[in-house]
């Protein structure tokens, strides 16, 4: 008798679904009952009881991932979920988006248990659930540990551990820059200023006051250069000489420009001083910290006082800048002056609100 054997083939999927609106709703931590309402309201065929039982069960696929999502790794790794890279791109994405409300009050804090326990605070400033408000430190946190020990490229190690896009990356890198240098950003004399103020003035250092190598970007300020900058502070004792030149410099400018940059002498040379002054004492950690309030008090109010615009404001600094290397200076001198007032100059203005 002939045995007849027949193959099967067998094919066992567990692809998993995510509905973008639920998680957007979990990450803001809405009750799994009032999402399930404003799912009604999209859904309105859909009865209510299945619309709760169907966040319930997003809700909790969600909470199992979650260990993943801080571990981005894992998640590339892991059997248990089968998701698209681009689907797992968006869960990141979703999971690490900076809340620009929140970050704020952070940014700029050493990134510890003591900060984390004063979230309540962020959470009554900004309305937001504490628990968005730790997952967001959480997050700043997860990152600063991993890259905290990266010389160069910070945003390329971010990049590259939690697979961000290199946007956010950028952003990242700005916040555990600026919170490793405790840089003071939350003084009521700052409070106008936005997130993105301080992430392009992290730009700003990066691009000139860092240690370099190569094309690498440093992740720490320039000790030596810094050091370098003490010796610009015997440019205080030649504010009146550089004030006739910045003024003659100012009388080739429009008739407009001429009156606006020459209306107050004594205000603009303790404009001039003031930025030497920040300069030779940059070394200094606490002047470091205190270089965003430095610039807001000692800098932008003095220009405001003068009632000079944004382009106002830039033609001075190009008129000192030139009156500086049009001095008696060594060329190492008009150097370090120029890589400082470069990114000075560009950081003022990012900051100036007129």
């Amino acid at each position: 008798m002939e045995i007849i054997s027949t193959d099967i083939d067998v094919f066992v999927g567990n692809k998993t679904c995510i509905n973008k609106s639920v998680y957007a709703l979990w990450l803001k931590h809405v009750e799994a009952k009032d999402a399930s309402k404003q799912l009604g309201s999209q859904y309105k065929d859909i009865e209510l009881d299945y619309l709760f039982s169907y966040t319930l069960d997003q809700f909790r696929i969600f909470c199992m991932l979650e260990p993943m999502l801080q571990h981005p790794q894992k998640l590339y790794h892991q059997l248990l979920f089968q998701f698209s890279t681009d689907v797992k791109k968006a869960l990141l994405f979703k999971y690490y988006e900076i809340d620009e409300a929140i970050i704020r009050q952070i940014i700029g804090k050493k990134l510890s248990k003591g900060t984390r326990r004063d979230l309540d605070e962020v959470s009554a400033k900004t309305l937001k659930p504490l628990k968005v408000c730790q997952r967001q430190f959480d997050n700043c946190r997860r990152i600063f540990k991993v890259v905290e020990d990266v010389p160069f490229n910070i945003s390329e190690e971010v990049e590259k551990k939690f697979h961000l896009s290199p946007d956010l990356s950028r952003r990242y890198a700005a916040i555990v820059f600026l919170s490793s240098y405790r840089f003071e950003c939350n003084k009521r004399k700052l409070s106008h200023l936005d997130l993105e103020d301080f992430i392009q003035c992290f730009h700003l250092f990066t691009a000139s006051w860092t240690v370099k190598h190569g094309e690498s970007i440093g992740a720490e300020l320039d000790a030596d250069f810094l050091n370098d900058l003490r010796s610009m502070k015997m440019l205080s004792n030649d504010i009146n000489k550089l004030y006739r030149c910045f003024s003659n410099l100012a009388g080739q400018e429009t008739e407009e420009i001429r009156r606006r940059l020459c209306s107050n002498d004594s205000t603009v040379k303790m404009l001039m001083k003031n930025i030497v002054s920040i300069a030779s004492n940059l070394y200094k950690p606490k002047e470091t910290r205190d270089f965003f309030v430095d610039v807001i008090e000692k800098v932008c109010d003095l220009g405001k006082a003068l009632g000079w615009r944004v382009d106002h404001f830039k033609t001075f600094f190009d008129l000192y800048q030139v009156s500086i290397a049009t001095g008696r200076q060594s060329h190492n001198s008009i150097h370090i002056w120029n890589r400082y007032l470069n990114t000075f100059s560009k950081c003022s203005l990012q900051l100036y609100r007129f």
